[in-house]
């Protein structure tokens, strides 16, 4: 999606690279249209309409999961754990992503952006799945590449584990924190002594 990004400021004729792109979008979509906006003279709500425009002509199969993500949810699922997705993406937009990445079959439920739930890090989405699957908070974690996915964990009461794999986040107060999706396994389902 920083491609879309780049591309869409492109077509604004606002020059970004793809490095400047992630830093920006990792804290939020929003905030990094801000910042562009602002950089620019321009409003935030054009460049988000710039992305958007983008977006939709994407081809979402060229979209990849981080490296380990589909060997650790196999693992973590032969282990017992199921998976539940909270993201701000549309579900037309999630589930094609999901689907041509080989994801979605590993997810148990998830929510969407167009679900009419506050965006992260509000927790309101992740209570609604512990409640809907009768999970108690203090069995689930939660797993995020972002600052957002972490604090909306702990908000709602669950263990929060930071999957930073560029060390982007060094103050973020999860409570586990990994570089490599592979190791996750291990460090949530330990060998027994």
């Amino acid at each position: 999606m920083v491609q879309v990004l780049v591309r869409g400021c492109g077509q604004l004729g606002i020059s970004l690279t793809p490095e400047r792109a992630l830093s920006l979008m990792k804290r939020t979509l929003h905030d990094a249209c801000v910042v562009l906006g602002e950089e620019n003279g321009l409003p935030w709500q054009r460049i988000a309409e710039a992305y958007d425009a983008e977006k939709r002509q994407a081809d979402l199969r060229t979209v990849r999961p981080l490296p380990g993500i589909p060997g650790t949810l196999a693992a973590l699922g032969a282990l017992g754990g199921r998976h539940y997705l909270v993201t701000h993406r549309a579900r037309d937009s999630a589930l094609p992503m999901l689907e041509s990445c080989g994801l979605l079959p590993y997810f148990t439920d998830l929510v969407t952006g167009d679900a009419g739930f506050p965006r992260k890090p509000a927790p309101d989405s992740c209570l609604y799945l512990l409640r809907r699957h009768g999970i108690a908070p203090e069995t689930a974690v939660m797993i995020g590449d972002r600052p957002l996915d972490t604090a909306a964990g702990r908000a709602a009461g669950m263990l929060s584990c930071l999957l930073d794999t560029e060390g982007r986040f060094p103050e973020d107060a999860a409570e586990l924190r990994m570089e490599d999706a592979g190791a996750l396994p291990g460090l949530l389902c330990p060998a027994p002594l």
